[in-house]
């Protein structure tokens, strides 16, 4: 996919080994990703945000109560709604100062 090209992604996000503080995975805090988000993102991370996605609707993915899933499961899904959140509120900050 080139650049300019429906679906093409450029876009910059904290890096979250070291959460947007500089390491040795990042350039400034800051990683780049560029192309297609099918071609940059592998498939189980994918999963993980759908399942994160599902956490927030009530839907786990097996049967019981959050302490009956994976902590693995449970981890994953827990980090990916707190950065959703976190730029959710970044964006509603930036709306409200302009």
């Amino acid at each position: 996919m080139k650049p300019g090209s429906p679906g093409y992604l450029d876009y910059s996000t904290d890096c979250p080994a070291c959460d947007g503080a500089g390491c040795e995975h990042c350039e400034d805090g800051q990683i780049r990703l560029r192309g297609c988000p099918r071609e940059v993102v592998p498939g189980w991370a994918w999963e993980v945000l759908a399942s994160a996605r599902d956490m927030e609707h009530g839907l786990l993915p097996a049967s019981g109560g959050t302490a009956d899933q994976a902590g693995a499961y449970m981890r994953a899904a827990r980090y990916v709604n707190g950065r959703v959140a976190l730029k959710q509120a970044e964006k509603l900050e930036r709306a409200r100062t302009r």
